[in-house]
Formats: structure tokens, sequence, C-alpha cells
């Protein structure tokens, strides 16, 4: 069982590892959605199975914090 652990917990930090190399990336298409959102544009988030339920999670979660922003409860 400790062997499982420990290969598990191996694999997370890989792609932890890999996630940090990102960042930049990750960052720089946050603000071009951002700018387009801000300008009136749309973000279209669409996916097949599992993919789908990940779309529906991420806009939900927008829609969340753009309602807790709104009325002042995220703080």
């Amino acid at each position: 069982m400790k062997s499982i652990y420990l290969k598990e917990l191996n694999e997370h930090r890989e792609v932890v590892a890999q996630l940090t190399g990102l960042a930049e990336k990750v960052i720089a298409v946050s603000e071009r959605i951002s700018y387009a959102m801000d300008q009136g544009g749309k973000l279209l988030i669409c996916g097949n199975g599992g993919s789908a339920a990940d779309a529906q999670h991420f806009i939900f979660s927008k829609l969340l914090c753009t309602l807790m922003l709104r009325n002042g409860s995220y703080d």
C-alpha cells in the first residue's frame, strides 16, 4: 500500500513541476480571456464526457465568482 501511495505522490509532483513551467503561458492566456470579456466578448467552453463536466465546473465557478464580486461577498 505504501509503495502505491509513494508512486502516486511522485506522479503528482511531476505534474506540478510541469505546470510550474507553464506559468507564463497560463498568465498570458488568462489576461487575453479577461481582456476579451471586458470588451464584451464571449468565452465558449465545451467538452465531451469528462471534459464537458470540466467545462460546466469552469463556467459555474466563473459565474459564482462574478456574483460574489458583484454582491461584495468575495472579501
